[in-house]
């Protein structure tokens, strides 16, 4: 087992039927954080990096009642809003953040 700790991030390599999983600690906020029960989650999958919409995809399987709202939320990785297509690995502080209206 391997354990980095960052000021958001944690990495556990977990062994799990042959197959090592990797743990994406993500920060979520406002409507989202309600949706999903907290505002810090961590998802499993089998890869080191995905893109920013793989990462929506795997969190609305986690969390399907959020779905909808993962779509049209923003990801911001290492404090900077990320491109759909942008890729973000288990080593980067991630955020989910929903769109916000004021007026």
């Amino acid at each position: 087992m391997l354990v980095f700790l960052g000021v958001y991030a944690m990495v556990i390599l977990v062994l799990k039927g042959g197959t090592y999983l990797m743990s994406y600690h993500i920060q979520v906020f406002a409507g989202l954080a309600e949706l999903m029960g907290k505002p810090m989650i961590t998802v499993s999958a089998d890869q080191e990096t995905m893109t920013v919409n793989e990462l929506k995809d795997l969190l609305s399987k986690y969390f399907p009642g959020a779905a909808a709202q993962l779509q049209g939320a923003f990801v911001a990785r290492n404090q900077a809003y990320a491109a759909p297509e942008d890729l973000v690995s288990i080593h980067d502080e991630i955020a989910i953040i929903p769109p916000v209206s004021g007026g």
